[in-house]
């Protein structure tokens, strides 16, 4: 298996559900158009994904993994996490990458901007246009591999959305509410 301290290229992952919100297609069309850039590795299902594999099977560097149960074992030989996201909830997939020591390379939507404003670090967390493949070319070009950012953004996870950190900021916010109603 690959590890992180081994790959010969980039090796970027998607991960989810293969729906048109996710907004895959123009991603896999630029790994498609410029196998140079790195490795893909999309990791999940969806009514997307037979078209995917139809029009981008031929590609050296993308792989599509279907459904797994061990998502981590694909983020543990990654080295960035990419999400070109329409929109967003709550961006689990992109909060489980960063606990996973990736860096993120983010569409510019309010919850992953969200994510960037927190961390505050451009090397852990990349923003571009949405639907601009001029731009994601150039974040995805620009990105280089160093364990420094790694360890930047399991530190920004733990600082800022460990299990710990939230329910930390959730009993102070609550407690503010709480003691504001009972005067």
């Amino acid at each position: 298996m690959k590890t992180k301290q081994n790959n010969e290229r980039p090796i970027f992952i998607w991960t989810g559900r293969l729906i048109e919100r996710k907004n895959l297609t123009h991603t896999l069309e630029l790994f498609f158009k410029n196998p140079d850039i790195g490795d893909l590795y999309v990791v999940g299902e969806g009514p997307l994904l037979g078209e995917y594999i139809k029009l981008f099977s031929s590609a050296k560097n993308i792989t599509f993994v279907g459904h797994t149960d061990d998502v981590q074992k694909y983020l543990s030989f990654a080295d960035v996490f990419i999400s070109p996201s329409l929109s967003e909830g709550l961006p689990m997939a992109s909060l489980e990458a960063l606990a996973s020591g990736l860096p993120l390379i983010l569409s510019d939507i309010p919850s992953h901007r969200e994510i960037f404003d927190v961390v505050g670090n451009t090397n852990v967390v990349k923003l571009f246009p949405l639907n601009n493949s001029d731009a994601e070319k150039v974040v995805i070009s620009d990105f280089k591999i160093r364990k420094k950012d790694s360890d930047l953004a399991l530190k920004a996870h733990k600082t800022y959305f460990s299990a710990e950190t939230m329910a930390d900021k959730y009993k102070k916010f609550f407690s503010g509410f709480l003691d504001a109603n009972i005067e």
